[in-house]
C-alpha cells in the first residue's frame, strides 16, 4: 500500500507536486497553531461573545482574501503564482501582533481579520492551480494525498506545539503560546523553494453578466444549497468545540497531547482509501463518515458527564472527519465545473461564487451562537451548537447527493490536465 502510494506521488507532474508541497507548508502552520487559535482566545477573553466575534473578524478576513482579493486580481490580471507571495506575507504580518503587541480584545480581532485575508489569498490561490491542474480522473488520488499530509502533520504539528507550550511555560517562564507564535513565520519561509514551479496564471476579467448569473440562475440551486450548509457547519464548530475542548482537557497541553496522539489511526485509513475511491463511491463514502461524525457530535451533548465523552469524541471524529473530507475536496472541485458549465464561464467566477456564500454563512452560523449566548445559558449554547452540528452533517451530505444525482454534469477539465 505505501510503495504503490510513494509510486504514484513519485510519478505526479512537477506542477501537482509543487502544489502539494507549497499545500504542506501552510497545513504544517495552520495545525501548529489553528487547532490552538480558539482555544487561546478563549483564555484570554472567558467569553462567547468574545470568541464569536474573535470569528466573525477571522471569517469576514477569508472574504475579503479570497473573493474581494480575487475579484481584484481578476480585473488588473494579476499574477496567481506570485498571490502565494503575498498570502505568506499576510500570515506572518497577523502572527507579528501576536508576537509584539498586548494581547487586547482589540489586538486579537485585529489578528483575527488580517489572519483571515492571508488564509483567504492562499486558499485562492490553491483552488486555481486545483482546477487548472487536475480533472475528474486524478482527484481523489491527489485529494487523499493533501489530506494524508494535513493528517500525517496533525501527528507532528499538535506535538511540537505541545512541547514549545512546555518550554515557554517550564523552561523561558513566558506566556504559553509565545514561542510557538514565534516559530510560525519561519515555517512560513518554507514554502519559498516551491512557489516558483508553479506555473504561472493570470485569470480573466470577470464580466458582469457572469455575476449576474451567478446570482439568480435557478440550475445552480442545488450547488447553492451545498454550499450553504458546509460554511454554516463550520461557523458552529470553530467557536464552540474549543471551549468543550479545553474544558474537558483542563490544560492546553493536555489538548495537545491527546491531539498528537490521535492522529496516527486516521492517516493510515486515508492512505487505505486513497486507492480505493472513485468517482462512483465517494457520495457512499461521504455517508458514512458524515453519519459517524453526526452520532460521535450528539454524544458530545454530554461533555460535562465526563472528559471521556470528548476524547471518545474526538477519536472517532478524527477517523471520520478526514475520509468526509476527501470526498468533500473532489466535490467541491466538481461543484465548480458545474457552475462553469451551466454558466458558460471560467471555472474562477464560480470559485469566487462560491466563497462569498461559505464566508457569509458561517457568518450566520456564528452571529446565532453569539445570539443564543446572550440569551440562554453557556451549557445549552454549547449543547445546542453540537446537536445542530450533527443535523448539519447529514445536511451536507442530502445537498451533494442532490448536486450530483439531480444535474448532469460534463467533465469540463482542461483537456490537457495531467493524469496522475
Amino acid at each position: 500500500m505505501f510503495s504503490l502510494t510513494l509510486k504514484r506521488f513519485r510519478d505526479l507532474p512537477k506542477e501537482t507536486k509543487a502544489m502539494v508541497w507549497l499545500y504542506l507548508v501552510y497545513n504544517f502552520a495552520e495545525v501548529l497553531v489553528g487547532v490552538f487559535l480558539n482555544i487561546f482566545v478563549f483564555l484570554q477573553t472567558d467569553s462567547i461573545l468574545k470568541l464569536g466575534i474573535f470569528n466573525l473578524c477571522g471569517f469576514g478576513g477569508i472574504i475579503l482574501g479570497f473573493s474581494v482579493w480575487g475579484i481584484l486580481i481578476s480585473h488588473f490580471r494579476l499574477s496567481m503564482r506570485l498571490n502565494y507571495l503575498k498570502s505568506f506575507a499576510v500570515c506572518i504580518t497577523s502572527f507579528l501582533i501576536l508576537i509584539f503587541l498586548p494581547h487586547t480584545e482589540f489586538y486579537l480581532y485585529l489578528f483575527g481579520l488580517i489572519n483571515g485575508m492571508g488564509l483567504g489569498i492562499f486558499w485562492i490561490g490553491v483552488h486555481s492551480y486545483e482546477m487548472l491542474f487536475t480533472n475528474e480522473k486524478n482527484r481523489d488520488f491527489y485529494s487523499s494525498m493533501v489530506t494524508a499530509i494535513s493528517q500525517a502533520l496533525r501527528i507532528i504539528g499538535p506535538a511540537i506545539a505541545t512541547l514549545t507550550f512546555i518550554i515557554s511555560e517550564r523552561l523561558l517562564h513566558v506566556e504559553t503560546f509565545k514561542l510557538l507564535f514565534i516559530i510560525i513565520p519561519f515555517v512560513y519561509l518554507l514554502s519559498l523553494p516551491f512557489i516558483f514551479a508553479l506555473p504561472d496564471y493570470f485569470p480573466e476579467k470577470i464580466q458582469l453578466k457572469e455575476w449576474k448569473r451567478l446570482i439568480f440562475d435557478k440550475k445552480i440551486r442545488h450547488a447553492r444549497r451545498y454550499y450553504m450548509t458546509q460554511g454554516f457547519g463550520w461557523g458552529l464548530y470553530a467557536p464552540t468545540l474549543a471551549i468543550i475542548a479545553i474544558y474537558s482537557m483542563k490544560t492546553i497541553i493536555n489538548f495537545g497531547i491527546l491531539q498528537t496522539v490521535i492522529g496516527i489511526i486516521s492517516v493510515l485509513m486515508i492512505i487505505f482509501l486513497s486507492h480505493k475511491r472513485h468517482e462512483n463511491n465517494r457520495l457512499n463514502i461521504m455517508f458514512w463518515a458524515l453519519l459517524i461524525e453526526s452520532i460521535a457530535y450528539a454524544g458530545l451533548v454530554f461533555w460535562q458527564v465526563s472528559p471521556y465523552i470528548y476524547i471518545i469524541h474526538i477519536l472517532i471524529v478524527t477517523l471520520a472527519y478526514p475520509t468526509f473530507r476527501v470526498s468533500e475536496h473532489v466535490i467541491d472541485l466538481k461543484s465548480i465545473e458545474l457552475i462553469k458549465e451551466k454558466e458558460h464561464s471560467s471555472f474562477y467566477s464560480g470559485m469566487l461564487y462560491r466563497d462569498f456564500i461559505l464566508g457569509f454563512s458561517r457568518i450566520g452560523a456564528v452571529v446565532f451562537i453569539i445570539i443564543l449566548s446572550l440569551i440562554s445559558s453557556e451549557n445549552f449554547t454549547l449543547g445546542t451548537a453540537v446537536i445542530l452540528i450533527a443535523i448539519n452533517n447529514m445536511c451536507i451530505w442530502w445537498a451533494a447527493k442532490c448536486l450530483l444525482n439531480k444535474t448532469s454534469v460534463k467533465n469540463n477539465s482542461p483537456k490537457d490536465a495531467p493524469v496522475l
